[in-house]
């Protein structure tokens, strides 16, 4: 009973009760996707749902998956987690939210 907790429910827009488990999925070019990696949220780790992304994605791109893009909700969209991806010189599409900021020029 350690991992169930509280947790904000994307797909219900409100906190659920439950155990939060964190999952990198891959989409080939015909539509098709399965999970390739998972944690579970632990708040004793004292990790971040970003340090689990971070986690997952060096260690896939270790195994050998080559993804073309990396994709992901604005949860997702911090700047260490878009340099991690940009220095994996792999393409990118998040959502933003409305209070980031961004900009266009390269170096700024």
């Amino acid at each position: 009973m350690a991992l169930v907790g509280h947790f904000w429910s994307g797909k219900h827009h409100r906190t659920v009760k439950g155990i939060n488990l964190v999952t990198l999925y891959y989409t080939d070019s015909h539509g098709r996707h399965q999970p390739v990696n998972f944690r579970v949220y632990d708040k004793a780790e004292g990790k971040t749902k970003n340090d689990y992304f971070q986690d997952m994605l060096i260690e896939v791109l270790a195994w050998g998956l080559e993804p073309a893009f990396v994709t992901g909700d604005s949860w997702y969209s911090g700047v260490n987690n878009l340099k991690l991806i940009k220095n994996h010189q792999l393409g990118l599409l998040f959502a933003l939210e409305s209070n980031r900021l961004v900009s266009v020029e390269k170096g700024v």
